[in-house]
């Protein structure tokens, strides 16, 4: 158990630290390459409101399989080519703010993992693995998910605005009751083209400015 310790800058490239609690931890831009995460809490409901700090740490090539980051900061957050599959992200702020850019999950793994009511505007995840990802009922604008993998994904309930789903995978994904529109003050709409959405599914979406165009729909 490291709860509360403050590990800002610090180095763990490589290092093992499966099963860890590490709730209310600083890990503010610290290095985590190639670090073994699995099973980690960083999130301990007896605390609520006391969320660990993951703002510009660098994860890349990590495995977080299964881990709970539920509440945490991670603005900024690097994550390129994690795997990260039925992790729990449950409220995180992967958004930019006056110190941070946005986080990037570029080429990561996140299958089957949950997303509610997590903050993923303008997030980088194209080219993600995402087979049964959870988004639903989330507000996401500018968020791309090009050339992703994503198939059976659920976005049901979401407003969606502006985002970049281009030659993205989403066979029988979900998007019953969603909104699909441009971004406030105008510009694109969501982009699905050249994408799959062979079995998708937009019953009762409401869908105001979309691209479609080169997209398969068997």
């Amino acid at each position: 158990t490291l709860t509360g310790v403050d590990f800002t800058g610090s180095t763990f490239n490589y290092a093992l630290m499966d099963s860890s609690l590490m709730d209310q931890v600083k890990l503010v831009t610290a290095k985590m390459i190639n670090t073994q995460l699995t099973g980690v809490k960083f999130y301990n409901p007896v605390n609520t409101g006391k969320a660990a700090d993951l703002s510009g740490v660098t994860m890349n090539n990590s495995t977080l399989h299964k881990s709970d980051f539920s509440y945490a900061n991670m603005r900024g957050a690097s994550l390129l080519g994690v795997t990260a599959d039925s992790c729990i992200f449950n409220n995180v702020n992967f958004q930019s703010d006056n110190t941070y850019n946005v986080a990037y999950l570029t080429g990561s793994t996140l299958s089957y993992a949950v997303f509610n009511s997590a903050q993923l505007n303008n997030v980088n995840l194209s080219n993600a693995y995402i087979v049964n990802g959870q988004f639903n009922q989330l507000t996401l604008l500018g968020t791309n998910f090009v050339s992703a993998t994503m198939p059976g994904s659920n976005f049901q309930g979401s407003v969606l605005e502006g985002v970049l789903f281009t030659g993205a995978i989403l066979q029988d994904a979900n998007f019953t009751s969603a909104t699909i529109q441009a971004q406030p003050g105008g510009g694109a709409g969501v982009d699905f083209s050249c994408s799959q959405l062979g079995g998708a599914n937009f019953s009762n979406a409401t869908i105001l400015q979309a691209s479609f165009a080169n997209a398969v729909m068997p």
